[in-house]
């Protein structure tokens, strides 16, 4: 009686694969049958059952043909891995037997969710191509594209002449991002002159991929410099001070000191155009910046940051939406972490002339107590806008800049409220040579007064950098820049001047 009920349970579960249609085994789009088709049919067309199920030794009152792989149909011995049948005592095949019918049962219904568990239980005893390709086809199905490839590449090494398992193996690649992996797949399949349909949905898998791999671009940039900076501290220039109201004596690492530096400076961009015809594109990028003081490591300085947000370029705007988060480092130690929303937009008003705004909201939050304590942790909020040119095809640009920033520390002597002006030209040369000059007038408010000062404390800056550079062989270059920075503060302690020189060497793709 049991061994009847599993055969009208066979034969169901076989109807079912009938009715999904069998033109081109093994090239379905959705692919819910095993490679190793375990039926076959005689002149009239009827469909006999032969060995569906693992391991049945009970008697089969009918007829198996002379040869079990003469007419393509092969028994589960022959399938599965050695030892892994014949081991098995009757009462394992029993279950092993129910267990394939059931998960049978759920594949072709489309169940994949409730197939997958039963198969997996399965292949722990017996790994045939069929089981680890039924298994592979229901991680393909329930999203879980790491399983599919795995089991999918099992059954593929003991039979690689699986196309269904080929093409489902591709497809899986292709949904798990790995391109490369999923086009050799396809050409493979290619290669054997599958039939005309299934040949141009695998050139659609290919179109597909070639658009994503165009629609997703980067950018790496390298620099390795060395500077010679003769105010690494932006100390005063003067070992005492005193200005009738208070006397202060500057220490040695407080005051100006000149310092050999070795810079090395990484940036990574992606750009990722989504295919939406609203215009949106995923851009993100990683910082990462080391300053090496030679003469005093405790002036070594750290800036790693990391940023992601929709971008979006409309026929006269762009637009930017980064989140960003950044952690330094002075010293060796840590020294502060800040989360930014830095967005902007530029709108084109003509080809060659645009304004561009935009906002920076930061909360930075200091590592070491001796700042937290002293009130330096912060919100900031910063705006700027002004106008951009771009002549000669863009290699000749102007830009303009006035920008308003507040600072809310948590002590008044480290809150501000500043206003600056920022004008910049860069020119890029036929011979492959670049130009930039920038210069930056800051004012800057704060709202106490600083340590061993009653006014509050003002400062005026001006900030002036050249640099040229020189592009080589596609993806090299150097650059020299020179820098001077000038700031005066009614509080004397904080006057500075500056000077830095830096050579770079990069490469960039």
């Amino acid at each position: 009686m049991k061994s009847v009920s599993l055969v009208i349970l066979s034969a169901a579960v076989c109807f079912t694969f009938l009715l999904c249609g069998t033109a081109h085994r093994g090239y379905g789009q959705s692919i819910h049958y095993s490679p190793e088709i375990l039926i076959r049919k005689d002149g009239a067309n009827r469909i006999y059952l032969k060995q569906l199920l693992i391991v049945d030794h009970e008697p089969d009152n009918r007829t198996p043909p002379a040869d079990p792989g003469e007419d393509g149909i092969q028994d589960i011995h022959d399938m599965a891995a050695p030892d892994s049948a014949d081991n098995l005592f009757p009462g394992d095949r029993n279950a092993l037997n129910k267990d394939l019918a059931d998960a049978l049962k759920f594949y072709y219904e489309n169940r994949f969710a409730e197939a997958l568990p039963i198969f997996r239980r399965i292949s722990r005893q017996v790994k045939t191509p069929d089981i680890l390709f039924w298994l592979g086809t229901c991680g393909a199905r329930t999203g879980d594209c790491g399983l599919a490839v795995e089991k999918l590449q099992e059954a593929l090494e003991i039979n690689p002449n699986l196309v269904g398992a080929r093409m489902e193996l591709a497809a899986a690649c292709f949904h798990c991002g790995q391109y490369e992996k999923a086009k050799q797949e396809f050409e493979k399949i290619k290669a054997d002159s599958p039939p005309p349909e299934v040949e141009q949905r695998i050139d659609r898998f290919l179109s597909e991929i070639k658009q994503d791999e165009e629609r997703f671009t980067w950018k790496l940039r390298f620099v390795q410099a060395y500077q010679y900076d003769d105010n690494v501290t932006s100390g005063p220039g003067r070992t005492e001070i005193d200005d009738g109201s208070v006397s202060i004596i500057i220490d040695e690492e407080s005051g100006k000191m000149g310092s050999g530096n070795w810079i090395t400076d990484l940036k990574a961009g992606f750009l990722y155009d989504t295919g939406r015809p609203d215009g949106f594109l995923w851009n993100g990028g990683l910082n990462f910046f080391y300053n090496c003081a030679l003469e005093n490591s405790a002036f070594n300085y750290t800036d790693a940051d990391g940023f992601a947000g929709l971008r979006w370029k409309g026929k006269q705007d762009i637009i930017r939406m980064p989140v960003g988060f950044s952690h330094k480092r002075y010293g060796g130690d840590a020294l502060s972490d800040t989360l930014y929303f830095d967005p902007d937009i530029e709108h084109f008003i003509t080809d060659f002339f645009s304004i561009k705004m935009s906002l920076r909201c930061a909360k930075e939050t200091y590592a070491d107590p001796g700042y937290s304590d002293a009130g330096y942790d912060n919100v900031s909020l910063r705006a700027s806008s002004g106008p951009r040119f771009y002549l000669s095809d863009s290699h000749h640009v102007l830009s303009g800049f006035f920008t308003l920033e507040d600072r809310n520390a948590d002590s008044d002597a480290m809150s501000y409220s500043s206003r600056n002006f920022s004008a910049s030209y860069f020119a890029s040369f036929m011979t492959r040579t670049e130009l930039l000059l920038f210069y930056k007038w800051t004012d800057r408010q704060y709202s106490g007064s600083p340590n061993f000062y009653d006014a509050k404390r003002h400062d005026k800056r001006n900030t002036l950098t050249a640099i040229i550079g020189q592009r080589f062989r596609d993806h090299f270059f150097t650059s020299l820049e020179l820098a001077y920075i000038s700031n005066d503060s009614n509080a004397e302690l904080y006057d500075f001047r500056k000077t830095a020189c830096t050579v770079s060497a990069g490469i960039t793709f």
